[in-house]
């Protein structure tokens, strides 16, 4: 004799519940046996893997929501939305805490679908600091996610706190560090870290940032080009996200020191040098010690790269410096010392 039948008759709704009639069918010694039976098809929609960034900010910030929604059901969902709620409870969200976003969940497929999710939502305007849950409630009725695992509603904690003052007092070296911009700043109350940004024009708007999660008051920017202003700002940062920029204040790189050679004839001393980054015109220093702190300035600006010494008597030996310099940030640095002396 054949085997067991299963014959599927009719799938309806009610009140957000699927249900399945089927019709079996069995043998026995005198024949076909039928009957029926009403199987409950549920629809459960399971947020998991919840993660939040950032995970603090203060009011008006702005938070990446992640999760996933699994249909761990065997029945299609009439869930259609999963609300985003922020809430100081952390055992379940009231009717009254605010919804910060919802995500639609109609493309649910049934049998094990899933789907991910990374919506922004914003933290309300006023409110207060103090530790919160973000809820993410997949069925937000109560009524459309019927099953045994349904109100598995899942939260990330996360901190409301006012983001902190200002730095006071930015300072940057203006020259006086040969290879890099040394920038300084009162440490802030309650901060936790600091940002350094950097711009070429006196507007904020326009800068970028150059260093993030400092802990001390003090950062060395290598990487600013010699010969260029740079205008700086601080931003100390806590669990309430970055505060205003303190600043700005104006630092540089002074120019590069040229390589020169000096060449000696009968008549007078030749200098030479190679060009130097960022540099608009030159200077030649001289002295009859090997002191540069004893040097006169004996031409510039120039802008060749060359100058002859004609000015020097025979028998003396002459020590030179060469320094870049520009506009925007002065004379640069001097060049290794050379001497010179007519030749006999």
């Amino acid at each position: 004799m054949n085997g067991w039948r299963l014959t599927q008759i009719q799938t309806a709704s009610l009140d957000g519940e699927s249900f399945t009639w089927w019709d079996v069918k069995w043998p026995n010694l005198q024949g076909w046996v039928a009957a029926n039976f009403l199987e409950n098809v549920y629809a459960d929609l399971v947020p998991e893997n919840l993660t939040l960034l950032p995970t603090g900010g203060g009011a008006g910030s702005t938070v990446q929501v992640n999760f996933k929604i699994d249909d761990i059901g065997n029945g299609a969902s009439l869930a259609t939305t999963a609300n985003i709620v922020l809430s100081a409870s952390s055992t379940a969200p009231s009717d009254t805490d605010p919804i910060l976003g919802s995500v639609n969940v109609n493309a649910l497929a049934e049998d094990d679908g899933t789907e991910s999710f990374s919506p922004d939502v914003t933290i309300p305007a006023g409110t207060t600091s103090g530790s919160y849950f973000i809820w993410v409630v997949p069925d937000p009725g109560g009524t459309a996610n019927q099953g045994p695992n349904a109100g598995t509603d899942i939260s990330a904690p996360f901190t409301v706190a006012p983001p902190p003052a200002a730095p006071t007092d930015v300072t940057a070296s203006e020259g006086t560090i040969p290879h890099h911009v040394a920038i300084t700043w009162n440490a802030v109350s309650g901060a936790t870290a600091y940002q350094v940004y950097r711009s070429t024009v006196n507007d904020f708007s326009n800068a970028t940032k150059i260093a993030g999660a400092l802990t001390s008051p003090s950062y060395n920017d290598t990487t600013a080009a010699p010969g260029i202003a740079h205008f700086y700002w601080v931003r100390a940062r806590n669990a309430g996200g970055p505060g205003p920029a303190g600043g700005p204040a104006t630092g540089y790189v002074p120019l590069a020191a040229p390589s020169v050679t000096v060449t000696d004839d009968a008549k007078h001393i030749a200098l030479t040098w190679a060009a130097v980054t960022n540099a608009d015109t030159y200077q030649v220093w001289r002295s009859t010690t090997n002191d540069e702190s004893t040097a006169t300035k004996i031409a510039g600006p120039i802008t060749t790269l060359f100058f002859d010494d004609s000015d020097v008597v025979s028998g003396q030996q002459y020590f030179y410096w060469v320094r870049a310099k520009n506009s925007a940030t002065g004379a640069g640095l001097f060049s290794v010392v050379e001497m010179g002396e007519l030749a006999a």
